[in-house]
Protein backbone atom coordinates (compact mmCIF):
# COMPACT_ATOMS: atom_id res chain seq x y z
CA UNK A 1 0.00 0.00 0.00
CA UNK A 2 1.50 3.33 -1.00
CA UNK A 3 1.74 6.45 1.62
CA UNK A 4 -0.89 9.50 1.77
CA UNK A 5 1.37 12.95 2.40
CA UNK A 6 -1.38 15.22 3.75
CA UNK A 7 -0.86 18.85 3.95
CA UNK A 8 -0.01 20.69 7.38
CA UNK A 9 -3.85 21.00 8.12
CA UNK A 10 -4.74 17.48 6.70
CA UNK A 11 -6.04 18.57 3.28
CA UNK A 12 -4.84 17.44 -0.11
CA UNK A 13 -4.08 20.76 -2.30
CA UNK A 14 -3.62 19.70 -6.01
CA UNK A 15 -5.13 17.62 -9.09
CA UNK A 16 -5.21 13.98 -8.13
CA UNK A 17 -3.53 11.95 -11.13
CA UNK A 18 -3.66 7.97 -12.02
CA UNK A 19 -1.41 7.34 -14.19
CA UNK A 20 -1.35 3.27 -14.22
CA UNK A 21 -5.61 3.35 -13.49
CA UNK A 22 -5.86 1.18 -16.17
CA UNK A 23 -8.19 2.80 -19.49
CA UNK A 24 -8.07 2.24 -22.94
CA UNK A 25 -9.02 4.56 -25.49
CA UNK A 26 -9.04 3.30 -29.35
CA UNK A 27 -10.97 4.27 -32.68
CA UNK A 28 -11.02 2.42 -35.74
CA UNK A 29 -8.21 2.89 -38.70
CA UNK A 30 -9.56 0.53 -41.45
CA UNK A 31 -13.06 -1.14 -41.92
CA UNK A 32 -14.09 -4.79 -41.49
CA UNK A 33 -16.39 -7.16 -43.20
CA UNK A 34 -19.23 -8.85 -41.29
CA UNK A 35 -20.51 -11.55 -42.65
CA UNK A 36 -24.34 -12.29 -43.01
CA UNK A 37 -25.70 -14.44 -40.40
CA UNK A 38 -22.65 -14.70 -38.57
CA UNK A 39 -21.26 -13.43 -35.11
CA UNK A 40 -18.32 -11.84 -36.09
CA UNK A 41 -15.67 -10.75 -33.47
CA UNK A 42 -14.56 -7.41 -33.91
CA UNK A 43 -10.85 -7.63 -34.85
CA UNK A 44 -8.83 -5.27 -36.86
CA UNK A 45 -11.35 -2.56 -36.63
CA UNK A 46 -10.07 -0.85 -33.56
CA UNK A 47 -6.46 -0.26 -34.69
CA UNK A 48 -5.80 2.82 -33.59
CA UNK A 49 -5.23 3.13 -30.14
CA UNK A 50 -5.22 7.01 -28.99
CA UNK A 51 -4.38 5.73 -24.94
CA UNK A 52 -3.40 3.23 -23.27
CA UNK A 53 -2.84 3.09 -19.52
CA UNK A 54 -2.71 0.78 -16.21
CA UNK A 55 -1.91 -2.62 -18.71
CA UNK A 56 -5.05 -2.50 -20.64
CA UNK A 57 -4.26 -3.39 -24.32
CA UNK A 58 -6.43 -4.21 -27.65
CA UNK A 59 -4.74 -7.01 -30.12
CA UNK A 60 -5.70 -6.70 -33.53
CA UNK A 61 -4.98 -10.45 -34.38
CA UNK A 62 -8.01 -11.72 -32.05
CA UNK A 63 -9.87 -8.71 -30.62
CA UNK A 64 -9.13 -9.41 -26.95
CA UNK A 65 -9.22 -6.37 -24.60
CA UNK A 66 -6.73 -7.37 -22.08
CA UNK A 67 -7.85 -7.16 -18.62
CA UNK A 68 -4.44 -6.28 -15.29
CA UNK A 69 -6.35 -6.55 -12.56
CA UNK A 70 -9.77 -7.93 -11.94
CA UNK A 71 -12.39 -5.03 -11.17
CA UNK A 72 -15.23 -3.54 -12.68
CA UNK A 73 -14.87 -2.31 -15.80
CA UNK A 74 -17.23 -0.01 -17.66
CA UNK A 75 -17.07 -0.88 -21.63
CA UNK A 76 -18.49 1.86 -23.85
CA UNK A 77 -18.43 1.26 -27.63
CA UNK A 78 -20.09 2.75 -30.99
CA UNK A 79 -19.61 1.10 -34.33
CA UNK A 80 -20.96 2.50 -37.57
CA UNK A 81 -21.92 0.85 -40.60
CA UNK A 82 -19.78 1.55 -44.14
CA UNK A 83 -22.14 2.81 -46.61
CA UNK A 84 -25.34 3.47 -44.43
CA UNK A 85 -26.76 0.20 -44.94
CA UNK A 86 -29.50 -1.66 -43.14
CA UNK A 87 -28.44 -4.09 -40.22
CA UNK A 88 -31.19 -6.53 -40.79
CA UNK A 89 -34.43 -7.51 -38.21
CA UNK A 90 -31.78 -9.26 -35.96
CA UNK A 91 -28.46 -7.49 -35.75
CA UNK A 92 -27.05 -7.02 -32.31
CA UNK A 93 -23.74 -5.46 -30.85
CA UNK A 94 -22.45 -7.77 -27.65
CA UNK A 95 -19.32 -7.71 -25.47
CA UNK A 96 -17.70 -11.42 -24.57
CA UNK A 97 -15.98 -12.07 -21.58
CA UNK A 98 -13.05 -14.83 -22.02
CA UNK A 99 -14.88 -15.93 -25.29
CA UNK A 100 -18.34 -15.97 -24.23
CA UNK A 101 -21.39 -13.81 -24.62
CA UNK A 102 -21.61 -11.65 -21.32
CA UNK A 103 -25.15 -11.24 -21.70
CA UNK A 104 -26.62 -9.66 -24.49
CA UNK A 105 -25.60 -6.03 -23.76
CA UNK A 106 -27.07 -3.71 -27.18
CA UNK A 107 -28.62 -0.74 -25.45
CA UNK A 108 -29.31 1.24 -28.08
CA UNK A 109 -28.72 0.91 -31.64
CA UNK A 110 -30.53 3.09 -34.71
CA UNK A 111 -33.76 1.82 -36.29
CA UNK A 112 -33.77 -0.57 -39.06
CA UNK A 113 -37.50 -0.37 -40.16
CA UNK A 114 -38.42 1.29 -44.06
CA UNK A 115 -38.54 4.56 -42.92
CA UNK A 116 -35.70 6.71 -44.84
CA UNK A 117 -31.71 6.55 -44.78
CA UNK A 118 -30.28 5.88 -41.72
CA UNK A 119 -27.27 7.88 -41.06
CA UNK A 120 -24.17 5.46 -40.99
CA UNK A 121 -26.80 3.00 -38.83
CA UNK A 122 -24.93 3.10 -35.99
CA UNK A 123 -24.96 0.52 -32.52
CA UNK A 124 -23.98 1.24 -29.36
CA UNK A 125 -23.01 -0.86 -26.03
CA UNK A 126 -22.61 0.49 -22.50
CA UNK A 127 -21.93 -1.68 -19.91
CA UNK A 128 -19.89 -2.94 -16.66
CA UNK A 129 -18.72 -6.24 -16.95
CA UNK A 130 -16.97 -7.79 -13.84
CA UNK A 131 -14.04 -9.07 -14.46
CA UNK A 132 -13.11 -11.35 -12.13
CA UNK A 133 -9.13 -12.54 -12.62
CA UNK A 134 -6.60 -10.65 -14.37
CA UNK A 135 -6.29 -13.23 -17.11
CA UNK A 136 -10.03 -11.73 -18.26
CA UNK A 137 -10.06 -10.53 -21.99
CA UNK A 138 -13.03 -8.76 -23.52
CA UNK A 139 -13.91 -8.41 -27.00
CA UNK A 140 -16.64 -7.39 -29.61
CA UNK A 141 -18.92 -9.48 -31.59
CA UNK A 142 -21.24 -8.07 -33.78
CA UNK A 143 -24.18 -9.87 -35.99
CA UNK A 144 -26.13 -8.98 -38.48
CA UNK A 145 -28.99 -11.03 -41.07
CA UNK A 146 -29.36 -7.79 -43.17
CA UNK A 147 -29.12 -10.74 -46.46
CA UNK A 148 -25.41 -9.35 -47.35
CA UNK A 149 -22.04 -9.06 -46.18
CA UNK A 150 -21.69 -5.54 -44.39
CA UNK A 151 -19.02 -3.52 -44.13
CA UNK A 152 -17.95 -1.32 -40.24
CA UNK A 153 -16.50 2.13 -40.56
CA UNK A 154 -13.15 2.86 -41.14
CA UNK A 155 -12.79 5.90 -39.42
CA UNK A 156 -16.71 6.13 -37.04
CA UNK A 157 -15.94 3.13 -34.89
CA UNK A 158 -14.59 3.37 -30.91
CA UNK A 159 -14.52 2.05 -27.83
CA UNK A 160 -13.45 3.03 -24.67
CA UNK A 161 -12.59 0.77 -21.51
CA UNK A 162 -11.95 1.44 -18.08
CA UNK A 163 -12.02 0.30 -14.62
CA UNK A 164 -14.41 1.46 -11.78
CA UNK A 165 -14.27 -0.65 -9.01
Amino acid sequence: MGTLNLGNDGTINGVVKKPDHPYLLCQSNTSQVVANNTNTILTSLFGNTRISQGGLAYNTSNGRITIPVAGLYRVRARVTDNNEARWGNDHHFDVYLNGSAYQHVQLYYMPTGNWGTVWYCPSYVDIVVNCTSASDYIQFNFFQNSGSNQTLHSEFCSFEVYLIG
